[in-house]
């Protein structure tokens, strides 16, 4: 918690003085001590938390022990701010049982309780940080001794007490962020106690822990009737008004309830049916109803009414539909058509957006609390194969896309989402899709033209011809390659040509049509691409579906062989969006990947991969663990 050593930096250094005033020194070493103890204060004020603990280590080294203690306390509260248990271990080790002032003696309980914590000793914890300690803390010790207080209790396994301790740290935080991190800690460690324990915890309102209880007991007990759930959070909200759960965490639990009781009894599937989106639209719907045909998942199948938005305002079939008695929408398909739900503002009825907001030159709005975005998008694709190349152990990556509006954002997509994983992008490059020749960018991405330019350089300074073999770049470990199928039968073999053979290449779907085409195909052996178990693993595939559909939709083995899998994928949320809103860390199986909902309410898919071998597609199984 580094911010908390640079806010007691200032006090820390008033108690250091007064402690070393108390001990009878000459004045010029008082003056002395001053002066260092003041110079590692700045330190720590400048964020330089190691340092200045350093300094105070300086000053012990040259003082009595019994005068040193309160800048050991000082050194290890740094380096603690800093994250550096290992030094503060070593600067608390010696100190004494008691300072002699009530502040020091806290402070230090506070040093051994988050040293102890960290050690996974939280009973020891509260034995260093008792309750009667903290009135004697600095204020702004405080909000870190209730945190550490709180994080010790539910390690014992007393979620009620550390739901204690974070009502009383909700009243010294100021951030939002720490604040929701507060209560969602509060949340979850409330609803892991029975409902017996909670009810007899519960107290009256407008009692504030007392409202976390009762909002924790119509959680846990909601399974047994989520019929009158609803009316209960109804009853809870009347009763403690104003409560810090009804935020965030009542408006969850709400949509939880709702979502949990099972598809409604009517669904409305709104689709371009006609223009120029006909075709997949169509492959959407059949894909759709064929999954309906085979659901046994719910004990009765929702009836469906299918909208035409082809030549229709979407936000107003949207709104007819609802007032027709749909009780989820399915849809819309086109980007505008869902930013035009989305402006809606507050839907009425669960949604499932067959699309997402933003991108492609459209105005961002935000999705609406009821809108949730399932697509089959590049970017979610170069994310899913981030991944699982970070997962297989590669950390370097070179990137190599088309130039244009397309290959922008599935380069950027994978760039961003890799360094948030922990990898870097070493090399990129950019190619014309439209060129006939590639040679160009796969030099510039493996470094050849600078080997090459170096070589010009170095004839050009001794005049006269050398042998000179150009080599790639070294620091590559694999390259992720976004492309269509006749660019990436051009890449692979450039990468060959110019000895980077046994660099792996990774890419999204976009490089295989969906059918396999082996002669074709041998122009980018050894690639690895991400795509749905429709296409790599049909077998996997729930209920069958990807055989039957395709025994009843020839089509369905066309290129639009994808879309029938979103529209089976599409029903599949349908009866599994309780199950994913109510468990972040939920996963389902589905014909387009294993389906997860991310923040934002946004559906995100874990691909199949396989590698090229001979022109054929051969499955690499599971990722291996993290």
């Amino acid at each position: 918690m580094p911010s908390i050593a640079r806010r007691s930096a200032p006090l820390a250094l008033a108690c250091l003085l007064l402690a070393a005033c108390a001990t009878g020194p000459s004045p010029q070493e008082v003056e002395r001590r001053q002066a260092a103890a003041s110079a590692a204060a700045s330190l720590i004020a400048e964020g330089r938390a190691v340092e200045g603990g350093e300094a105070y280590m300086r000053l012990v080294e040259s003082l009595p022990e019994a005068a040193a203690a309160p800048y050991r306390l000082a050194a290890a509260e740094a380096y603690l701010g800093a994250d550096r248990l290992d030094l503060a271990r070593l600067a608390a080790g010696n100190l004494p049982p008691t300072l002699g002032d009530p502040t020091l003696d806290a402070r230090a309980g506070l040093v051994r309780g988050r040293i102890a914590l960290a050690e996974d000793r939280p009973a020891e914890v509260l034995a260093a940080l008792p309750a009667s300690a903290l009135g004697a803390l600095p204020a702004t010790s405080l909000a870190t001794a209730r945190e550490v207080r709180a994080r010790a209790y539910a390690a014992v396994g007393n979620p009620l007490e550390a739901a204690r301790e974070r009502v009383e740290l909700e009243l010294l935080l100021t951030d939002e962020a720490a604040l929701a991190s507060n209560r969602q800690a509060l949340w979850e460690g409330l609803r892991q106690l029975s409902p017996l324990a909670l009810g007899a915890a519960r107290t009256p309102p407008p009692d504030t822990l007392g409202g976390w209880v009762a909002l924790a007991e119509i959680a846990v007990t909601g399974a047994e009737d989520r019929s009158r759930m609803p009316e209960r959070l109804a009853q809870w909200r009347l009763a403690y008004a104003g409560h810090p759960a009804s935020t965030e965490i009542l408006p969850a639990l709400l949509g939880e309830s709702r979502l949990s009781a099972g598809p409604p009894e009517r669904i409305a599937l709104l689709l371009p049916l006609t223009g120029r989106f006909e075709a997949a639209a169509r492959a959407v719907r059949d894909g759709f109803m064929a999954a309906r045909l085979v659901d046994s998942s719910s004990g009765r199948t929702p009836a469906v009414d299918v909208v035409d938005t082809g030549s229709g305002d979407a936000a107003v079939l949207y709104r007819r539909a609802v007032e027709a008695g749909a009780g989820m929408v399915i849809g819309p398909l086109e980007k505008s058509a869902v930013a035009a739900v989305a402006a809606l503002g507050e839907l009425p009825v669960p949604t499932i957006a067959l699309n997402q907001l933003g991108g492609d030159g459209e105005a961002s709005v935000e999705a609406p609390t009821w809108m949730f975005q399932f697509a089959l998008s590049p970017e979610g694709e170069a994310s899913a194969v981030a991944d699982r190349a970070f997962a297989e152990g590669y950390r370097h990556a070179g990137v190599i896309a088309p130039e244009g509006e397309w290959g922008s954002r599935v380069d950027s997509a994978f760039a961003e989402h890799w360094s948030a994983l922990g990898g870097r992008t070493v090399a990129r490059a950019r190619y014309d899709a439209d060129a006939r020749d590639l040679s160009g960018p796969v030099k510039a991405l493996l470094g050849i033209d600078a080997s090459e330019r170096r070589a010009k350089e170095l004839v050009a300074a001794l005049g006269r011809r050398v042998e000179h073999q150009p080599r790639h770049r070294q620091d590559l470990d694999f390259v992720f390659m976004a492309a269509f199928p006749r660019q990436a039968r051009q890449i692979q073999p450039h990468m060959r040509f110019f000895g980077a053979e046994e660099i792996p290449i990774w890419a999204t779907s976009h490089i295989y049509i969906g059918q396999p085409d082996p002669q074709s195909d041998l122009d980018v052996e050894g690639v690895v691409i991400g795509d749905m178990p429709w296409v790599l693993a049909p077998d996997q595939v729930p209920d069958d579906l990807a055989r039957r559909v395709n025994e009843s939709f020839p089509e369905s083995l066309s290129p639009l062989g994808r879309l029938y899998a979103f529209g089976v994928d599409a029903y599949r949320l349908v009866t599994r969006l309780g199950q994913l809103y109510g468990d972040p860390a939920a996963e389902v199986p589905g014909a387009t990947g294993w389906l997860r909902l991310a923040p934002g309410r946004i559906v995100m898919r874990r691909l199949a991969f396989a590698r090229f071998a001979e022109g054929q597609l051969r499955p690499l199984g599971d990722a291996p663990p993290r």
